[in-house]
């Protein structure tokens, strides 16, 4: 898969995660709580989520692993 893909892929999910923590009422404290980090200003930038943090961060906003896959 070409990179540009996988990196519109990242940020799809990066979106997605953001909009059910708006949804959710989740803080950023307790997103990067949820992901053992200090704060998420690296992470943001990077788009990185392993996908065991992806069950972690999915189970922390309520919703279905796919919801955070969604286009």
């Amino acid at each position: 898969m070409p990179k540009d893909i996988l990196d519109n892929f990242d940020l799809l999910v990066w979106a997605n995660v953001q909009k059910w923590q708006l949804i959710r009422g989740v803080s950023d404290k307790k997103l990067s709580a949820c992901l053992g980090l200090k704060d998420l200003t690296n992470r943001k930038r990077s788009y990185i989520l392993t996908t065991r943090e992806l069950g972690r961060v999915s189970k922390l906003l309520g919703v279905e692993p796919e919801k955070l896959l969604e286009r």
